[in-house]
């Protein structure tokens, strides 16, 4: 998270991350930052239905080409996660150290874990 942090000082854009995880108003600083949010909402709940309108609101929002580079960073997330989970990848104590202020703020943490 430091390194998104540094890229948002460098860059000028001031990033927040709580809007990722449905916890703040608007779009994160992020231009169709709400709209990806609920894409990516959309596909873990998994109803079609609700799907096909959240693939339109991308289309809208970033044209063709826009909506399949988001579906495919959102298979890409969910990929590596499977992996990380198949192979019993964990994180180290150093990372946990460093993660464990914007985990905490940001309630990820709560989220699922298959961890033993």
């Amino acid at each position: 998270m430091r390194q998104l942090r540094a890229s948002g000082q460098k860059s000028g854009h001031d990033y927040d991350l709580a809007a990722a995880v449905g916890q703040a108003v608007g779009n994160g600083g992020v231009p169709g930052g709400e709209v990806l949010r609920r894409f990516a909402e959309t596909i873990i709940k998994g109803d079609e239905n609700q799907l096909a309108r959240a693939r339109n609101s991308v289309r809208a929002a970033f044209g063709d080409a826009g909506m399949v580079d988001a579906a495919a960073i959102a298979a890409q997330f969910d990929a590596l996660d499977r992996v990380a989970d198949a192979t019993g990848m964990y994180l180290d104590d150093a990372a946990l150290d460093d993660t464990a202020e914007i985990r905490a703020t940001l309630g990820i943490d709560k989220f699922r874990s298959d961890d033993v």
